[in-house]
């Protein structure tokens, strides 16, 4: 773990306190707007619109500024006042009426205002320093982590001791693991079975199960709740690069505390094979959370070494998957290997090509497992499938991931839908966002892996396009759009397009190529590219478009989703061509001179021509006799 990393936690800890769990922010204003910063990471709290939780984002475009309203007359204020109340609104959802809310956890924003949406500014002992407390909840805002849902929670909820007595972890409870050196990161295990660090939600996969290894002391197998994967081994170099993940091996772990740990008592999980596990002294391979992402990673866990120590909490199982947000305001589409569910007006489901039409858009009637179930309704015809028969949604994780998902009935009998069980989910974009060809930008975060150079050529030509990190360093952030001239391409073309990244890919990376040729904003061809440094890929520019701007999408990831607006772990990459479509050929006329006549200017047809000028095969003569034809 580099020092400067925890040097930055240990002043945070030391300047608010161990239990600070509740962010702390800044306010401060930008094009009549105000910014609010949170103090703990240095980014923004952010809110799109309907659908879209709270959260912190690095950018201050129109979904980080926002609007401070009184709740009594909605008169809006720069600074707030303590303990008045606000109804708090971004700048892009201002635009449709919209006001956050406390929905459960989370905060959301809804087209009215009530008193789930009033909020108070809690001064701290820091000038100009903030927290937020829900108005009816009392519950305070959590920090939180880029891209992921800020919880609301009450103040200092949270333990910062260890809630196991005696350095015993009971094999019939289940624990969370939270890092020594924050009071809301929880070891969690994602898709594709990589383990990061995640703050506390009902819909992270965050609850494990110590299973203890018979005849050896604080020795367990840990065990994930929600998939049944284990902790894979930590006998890996320490480096960032050695990223954990879990599995169906059942690896045996050495789970103790450390009373001479800087973290006094934290608790460090060693896998045993590793060498001198048993002995924290001799600086051990260990869980730890890696400084420069969130991923959970091998690192030493000597008595100095913060970042691999934890707290070990017991809690209740209450992981439910959430890969959709209940409501009729909130539609999505039910995908199987890339097609769509679709309806037609009696309710009868076929699997078809996906274009996020009406009748392929669905909702969902419930509020969560535990409180009866949802019923799936479509958005054509506004009924819900089967009579309104409610189902319990189930995660499967099956090998390859991607969001395998099925629906089981009160009497657990799996749903089959046009033949098929497993499905993923897919938020539908609005009509508009269809008819003007807008594309999703999906959520995603670096992992040191990037498109280093690209380029486009046509068969045995030289580059029309190039695209290089070596004059511009390493990308900012895990989206790239190419800028410049987009290369023109004609149907029936071949090109071929080489890819270079960074460095060698993990084993779990997976390469993708996708193109929208007609131009709906959704990518139609699909590619998976092999796992490889250099890529080279030949294509054959597709007939039968309109000419216009097509865009391709290359999709480097490691979670191992495989759909072009799935969200990334690694890098997104954008271009486009300026099509046009295969010329059509103009024959001209072949003609034999069979039956000639000869007629004058006025249309009358003379058995012979007279002496004169003739204009022969377009050419001028004089002829003094019959023309020669």
């Amino acid at each position: 773990m580099p020092k400067k990393t925890l040097l930055f936690w240990f002043c945070l800890l030391f300047f608010y306190g161990a239990a600070a769990q509740t962010a702390h922010y800044k306010l401060q204003e930008k094009g009549g707007n105000l910014l609010i910063q949170e103090v703990e990471s240095g980014l923004y709290l952010n809110l799109f619109f309907s659908g879209d939780h709270l959260t912190l984002y690095s950018g201050t475009g129109d979904a980080s500024q926002w609007k401070l309203l009184k709740a009594d007359n909605l008169s809006e204020v720069k600074q707030p006042v303590p303990d008045a109340v606000y109804l708090l609104q971004t700048q892009m959802n201002s635009r449709k009426g919209q006001f956050a809310y406390l929905a459960d956890d989370k905060v959301l924003s809804k087209a009215e205002h009530d008193k789930a949406s009033e909020f108070v500014f809690v001064r701290t002992a820091k000038a100009d320093v903030w927290q937020i407390r829900h108005k009816a909840s009392g519950r305070f805002a959590q920090m939180g982590t880029l891209h992921k849902p800020i919880l609301f929670a009450a103040d200092g909820e949270t333990s910062t001791t260890p809630t196991t007595p005696g350095g015993t972890l009971d094999p019939a409870k289940v624990y969370r693991i939270r890092w020594s050196q924050a009071d809301n990161l929880f070891i969690s295990e994602r898709q594709g079975g990589a383990l990061g660090v995640e703050p506390k939600s009902l819909a992270e996969k965050q609850y494990w199960k110590f299973i203890p290894v018979a005849g050896q002391t604080n020795t367990y197998t840990v065990q994930n709740t929600a998939t049944g994967h284990y902790i894979q081994s930590c006998n890996l170099p320490p480096s960032s690069a050695s990223k954990i993940s879990a599995g169906e091996t059942a690896v045996p772990y050495y789970v103790a505390q450390n009373p001479r740990a800087q973290v006094a008592n934290g608790w460090y999980l060693s896998s045993t094979d590793c060498p001198n596990y048993a002995d924290p002294a001799q600086s051990p391979r260990a869980l730890n959370k890696d400084g420069a992402s969130t991923s959970v990673i091998t690192w030493m866990a000597g008595h100095a070494n913060k970042g691999s120590y934890w707290w070990i909490e017991a809690t209740t199982d209450e992981y439910e998957a959430r890969p959709f947000l209940p409501g009729k305001q909130h539609s999505y589409l039910l995908l199987h290997h890339g097609q769509a569910l679709e309806s037609d007006a009696e309710g009868h489901t076929t699997w078809q090509a996906l274009n996020e039409l009406r009748p392929q858009t669905w909702w969902f009637d419930g509020e969560s497992n535990a409180a009866g179930g949802y019923r799936i309704v479509s958005h054509l015809t506004g009924l819900p499938l089967n009579e309104g028969a409610r189902y319990r949604l189930r995660e499967e994780n099956l090998p390859g991931g991607n969001g395998n998902f099925s629906f089981v009935d009160t009497q657990g009998k799996t749903l089959h839908l046009a033949g098929e069980h497993l499905f993923s989910f897919q938020r539908a974009r609005t009509s508009t966002a269809r008819q003007l060809g807008i594309y999703k930008l999906p959520c995603g975060a670096k992992n040191g892996l990037y498109l280093q150079h690209f380029s486009l050529a046509k068969k045995d030509a030289a580059p029309a396009f190039t695209y290089s990190t070596e004059t511009k360093g390493t990308p900012g952030d895990y989206y790239v759009s190419l800028t410049g001239p987009s290369v023109p391409v004609t149907a029936q073309e071949e090109w071929q397009l080489a890819f270079s990244l960074n460095k060698q890919p993990n084993a779990e990376t997976r390469i993708f190529l996708y193109f929208d040729w007609n131009q709906d904003g959704l990518f139609e061809q699909t590619y998976e590219l092999a796992g490889a440094r250099d890529i080279t890929h030949a294509l054959l520019i597709p007939q039968g478009h309109q000419e216009g701007f097509c865009r391709f999408r290359l999709r480097i990831t490691d979670n191992d989703l495989t759909m072009a607006d799935d969200d990334v772990e690694g890098e997104i990459v954008d271009g486009t061509f300026s099509y046009t479509p295969t010329p059509t050929r103009i024959l001209p006329p072949q003609t034999s001179a069979q039956g000639q006549h000869i007629y004058d200017l006025r249309g009358i047809r003379h058995p012979e021509a007279p002496e004169g000028i003739f204009i022969v095969d377009g050419t001028l003569r004089l002829h003094l006799g019959k023309p020669s034809f």
